[in-house]
C-alpha cells in the first residue's frame, strides 16, 4: 500500500481523509508514513468540522489500548498543521462536505472499506470525478471517481443466517456457583445472580469489572452466535460500551453466553421517566447535566459508527446512567454489525418507513439511526418526553409521528398543543439553534447526523458555562418551574429486574424494557406521558401560571395496581369496586329473602 499511496499523493493537490481510514492506518502503523508523504509532496489535508467530534469521541470513549489511535492521529494532525498543510472546513455532515469536493478530479478521497460515509454518499446520491482510495487491513483499491466507487463497492447484504429459525442450544442450565469457560479456556465462576430476563441470566463473576450473560434455551440462534463471534474478533474496548469481551462455553464446548464490562446505575428509561423521576434520581441536577449526558451518549454512538456498528434499537431503556459523565450503552449483542441485523426495535424511536418490516430481515442504514438519535436527544433534554407527544392530540403516538405533528413552535401560539407540566418552559429556555433543529427534524423530516447534534449541544453547553443567558431560570433543570411541588417517587425494591437492568452494581435499581423481536407489534399503546395535566408541577409565579385543576376531557384516572400503594379509601370509591360491592350486597339480600320464604 505504501507505493500506491506515494504515487497517489504525488499526483493530487488535496486529499480528504475519512476518520475510518485514519483508524486503519494507525492500526497498521502506516499513519507516520502517510504524514511524511503529505509533507514531502506538499499535499493539503482537507478535514471537515465533524472530524474533530469523531476525534474527541475516540479520546473520551476508547480504553487505554485504543488511545494509541488517538495519539497517532493527533500527532499526524500536529505535524501537518505545522507544515501549514492542514485545512479545516465548517462542514458538520458528510453529505455537505463531500458534495463540495466531489466534482474536482484533483482531490483524492481516502476512506475505510464499508465506512458509513460511503452509505451516506449512496443515500444522498452524490456523484463526482474525485478519485477514491478504499483501504482496509487486508485490502486496498483505487477507483477513478466517486461514481464508479459506489457502483463497485456494494454495501453489505444481509447474511442468510439471519433468516434461520433454528437454535444452537442443548439442555444446559447454569446457576449460581457453576463454572463455565471462556474462549481462551479460562474458568469463569458464576458468583451470584444479578437478574433474570427474557433472554437469559446475568451473573456477577469473580472479576468485579465483568459480568456474564448466560442465555436461556432456545435463545442462541445462528445469527446471534455468528454475530458474537464476529464481535469477539473486532476487539472493541471502550468505556461505557458493554461490548462482548469473551464467549462462554461449558466444559464440553457448548456455547452458553459471553462476558461484558460491568455497567453502573439505572436505565435512562427509569431516570428519564418524567420530571418526578429525574428529580428523584438526580435531585441536584441543572440544565447542564442533561446536556452533558446527551453529549456523552453521542460520543459513544459516534465511536460505534466509526467501527461500522449501528445500535439499531436506540431507546432510553437500552442505556444506563450513573451520573452525567458515566453513561453506558448496553444490549450490545442485539446491535447491527456488518451483514448481521439488529432483530429488535422500538416504534417510538424508529423511522416510519421501517415500521412494516421484520427487523431480522433488513439492514438499517445510518440515515435510520439519525432519526432515532434526534428523538433520543429531544427526550433527554425534555426529561423523557417524546417529541410527538401532544396535549389533546390524535389517538396514538403512531399517528402523530406519521403526520409529523410536532407541537412546539418557534414563536408562541395561543392554540399550543405542547403537553402541560413545564415542557413549554424547557422549550422556551433552549437556544434558538436547537429549537430550529428540532422543528426542522420533527416538522419537516430533516435528519441530522450525530455530529450535527453534537455541535449544537456543545454550543449550548458553552452558553451555559459562560453564563450567556441573563435569566437565571435558564440554568435550572426545569426552568420557571416550582420543583418544590413535584412529587418525588420512592424507588421500590424487592422485585426482579429486566435483562436490560442486569449489568449493574446497585441492587436497588430496576426497570423493564419492551422491544419487539419480530418487528413491530400491530397493537399500539396510547399516549400516557409524564408531565401531563395531573402532575403536581407548576410554573413559578413570575410567568403566567398554569391552573393546577385543568383536566382534559378524555382524562382517565391514573391507576396504580401495585398492592403496596393502594389506599383503602381510594379503593372503596372506585367505580368498578362500587358496582361489585353493590352486586354482592344485592346477592346477600336475595339469599336472605329466599331463605325466609322457605
Amino acid at each position: 500500500m505504501k507505493n500506491r499511496l506515494t504515487e497517489l499523493l504525488s499526483s493530487n493537490k488535496r486529499v480528504l481523509v475519512d476518520y475510518s481510514a485514519m483508524i486503519i492506518m494507525a492500526e497498521m502503523q502506516e499513519l507516520h508514513f502517510f504524514t511524511e508523504q503529505l509533507i514531502d509532496h506538499q499535499v493539503e489535508l482537507i478535514l471537515p468540522a465533524f472530524f474533530r467530534f469523531q476525534h474527541e469521541s475516540v479520546f473520551q470513549t476508547a480504553e487505554q489500548e485504543g488511545k494509541s489511535i488517538f495519539v497517532a492521529v493527533r500527532d499526524c494532525l500536529a505535524r501537518v498543521e505545522k507544515a501549514e498543510l492542514l485545512v479545516w472546513t465548517k462542514h458538520l455532515s458528510a453529505y455537505t462536505f463531500l458534495s463540495e469536493f466531489a466534482s474536482d478530479s484533483s482531490n483524492l478521497f481516502i476512506v475505510g472499506k464499508k465506512s458509513f460515509v460511503l452509505e451516506r454518499v449512496r443515500d444522498r446520491n452524490i456523484s463526482g470525478q474525485m478519485p477514491v482510495f478504499i483501504i482496509s487491513k487486508t485490502f486496498f483499491k483505487m477507483y477513478t471517481n466517486l461514481s464508479v466507487c459506489l457502483e463497485e463497492e456494494a454495501p453489505y447484504s444481509i447474511h442468510k443466517v439471519s433468516g434461520s429459525d433454528e437454535y444452537l442450544d442443548v439442555e444446559i442450565h447454569c446457576n449460581v456457583g457453576d463454572t463455565v469457560y471462556d474462549d481462551e479456556g479460562q474458568p469463569v465462576l458464576l458468583a451470584s445472580k444479578i437478574s433474570t430476563g427474557a433472554e437469559g441470566i446475568v451473573f456477577r463473576t469473580a472479576d468485579p469489572c465483568y459480568v456474564a450473560k448466560v442465555y436461556h434455551k432456545a435463545v442462541i440462534t445462528p445469527l446471534r452466535w455468528r454475530k458474537l463471534l464476529r464481535m469477539r474478533q473486532a476487539l472493541i474496548r471502550a468505556k461505557g460500551i458493554s461490548w462482548p469481551c469473551k464467549l462462554l462455553y461449558t466444559f464440553n464446548k457448548v456455547p452458553v453466553g459471553f462476558t461484558m464490562p460491568t455497567a453502573e446505575g439505572c436505565t435512562l428509561g427509569s431516570a428519564f421517566d418524567g420530571p418526578d423521576a429525574v428529580i428523584s434520581y438526580f435531585p441536584d441536577w441543572k440544565r447542564i447535566d442533561v446536556v452533558n449526558t446527551s453529549i456523552s451518549i453521542l460520543q459513544k454512538i459516534i465511536y460505534l459508527h466509526l467501527h461500522n456498528v449501528l445500535i439499531g434499537d436506540i431507546q432510553l431503556k437500552n442505556m444506563m446512567i450513573k451520573d452525567a459523565t458515566n453513561v453506558f450503552v448496553i444490549d450490545m449483542d442485539s446491535v447491527q454489525f456488518e451483514d448481521m441485523p439488529c432483530p429488535v426495535g422500538t416504534e417510538d424511536y424508529t423511522p416510519p418507513e421501517l415500521w412494516d418490516y421484520s427487523f431480522s430481515a433488513i439492514l438499517r442504514e445510518p440515515v435510520h439511526e439519525d432519526y432515532s438519535c434526534g428523538i433520543l436527544i429531544f427526550s433527554l433534554l425534555f426529561c423523557g418526553q417524546h417529541p410527538y407527544a401532544q396535549r389533546m392530540g390524535r389517538e396514538t403516538l403512531r399517528e402523530e409521528m406519521l403526520a409529523r405533528a410536532f407541537p412546539y413552535r418557534m414563536t408562541n401560539s395561543e392554540d399550543s398543543m405542547v403537553p402541560l407540566g413545564g415542557y413549554d418552559k424547557i422549550w422556551e429556555a433552549l437556544p434558538v439553534r436547537l429549537r430550529m433543529m428540532f422543528v426542522n427534524a420533527f416538522s419537516s423530516g430533516v435528519r441530522y447526523e450525530p455530529a450535527e447534534w453534537y455541535d449544537a449541544l456543545l454550543d449550548y453547553k458553552n452558553q451555559l458555562q459562560k453564563h450567556a443567558f441573563q435569566d437565571e431560570q435558564y440554568y435550572e433543570l426545569f426552568p420557571f418551574t416550582d420543583i418544590s411541588r413535584v412529587e418525588v417517587a420512592e424507588h421500590k425494591i424487592g422485585f426482579k429486574k429486566s435483562i436490560r437492568e442486569a449489568i449493574i452494581h446497585k441492587p436497588e435499581d430496576s426497570a423493564s424494557g419492551n422491544s419487539s423481536n419480530t418487528g413491530l407489534s400491530s397493537q399500539r399503546i396510547k399516549r400516557d406521558y409524564k408531565g401531563s395535566e395531573d402532575k403536581i408541577f407548576v410554573p413559578l409565579v413570575k410567568h403566567d401560571p398554569i391552573p393546577t385543576n385543568t383536566t382534559p376531557k378524555s382524562k382517565e384516572p391514573d391507576i396504580n395496581l401495585s398492592s403496596d400503594s393502594l389506599d383503602v379509601k381510594e379503593f372503596l370509591f372506585r367505580p368498578l369496586t362500587i358496582v361489585l360491592l353493590s352486586a354482592f350486597v344485592l346477592l346477600v339480600i336475595l339469599l336472605f329473602v329466599v331463605a325466609n320464604l322457605f
